[in-house]
C-alpha cells in the first residue's frame, strides 16, 4: 500500500507532532492514523501528526487521546503505551492546550527548553504551546518510548 499523505499540514490543524524515533514513526506508518486524515508530509519531507482538525472522539474540547485502546484518536500499538496514554485539551475562551498524563504509571513525559513540569499527581498535566521547544515521550520502557516534537 503506497503512502497517501496529505502535502503540508492540515489547514485547521493547530499543532503537529514530528517523529524522532523509530517508534514514533511506526504510529505515523500505522493504517489506523493515515486512514483517520492525522499524517501529513511538512514542507521539509518529514511526516508528521497534525492535531485539532478533527473532532475527538473523547469531546469537543479533547483534541487528540493517543494510546492503544479502541477510543484513542491516535492509535500506538505497544504494550508499552497505556490504554489512554494522555490527552490533548484545549480551553474554548483561552486556546490554552494542556496535556495530560492519562497512564496510571505517570509514563507521559516533557523536555526541553521551554517544558514546565507536570502538576503533581492525580491531576499529572501541563501547559504547551505550539513552536515550543518540547519533547513529548510517551510509554513505560526506556528503549521502547515514542518520541515526538510539538510543533
Amino acid at each position: 500500500m503506497s503512502k497517501q499523505y496529505s502535502r503540508g499540514p492540515h489547514p485547521l490543524s493547530i499543532f503537529s507532532l514530528l517523529p524522532i524515533n523509530n517508534h514514533a514513526r511506526k504510529v505515523l506508518e500505522d493504517p489506523i492514523n493515515a486512514q483517520a486524515h492525522l499524517v501529513s508530509t511538512h514542507s521539509n519531507g518529514i511526516d508528521h501528526l497534525d492535531i485539532g482538525h478533527f473532532n475527538s472522539i473523547s469531546g469537543y474540547t479533547n483534541l487528540a487521546n493517543p494510546g492503544r485502546g479502541m477510543d484513542s484518536d491516535i492509535h500506538m500499538n505497544s504494550k508499552y503505551i497505556s490504554v489512554s496514554q494522555c490527552s490533548f485539551e484545549i480551553d474554548p475562551q483561552s486556546k490554552v492546550i494542556t496535556l495530560w498524563d492519562r497512564s496510571r504509571e505517570e509514563t507521559t513525559r516533557v523536555t526541553g527548553t521551554d517544558a514546565t513540569k507536570f502538576d503533581p499527581s492525580p491531576n499529572r498535566r501541563v501547559i504547551v504551546e505550539p513552536d515550543s521547544d518540547i519533547m513529548i515521550t510517551m510509554g513505560s520502557e526506556e528503549s521502547m518510548r515514542v518520541r515526538f516534537w510539538f510543533m
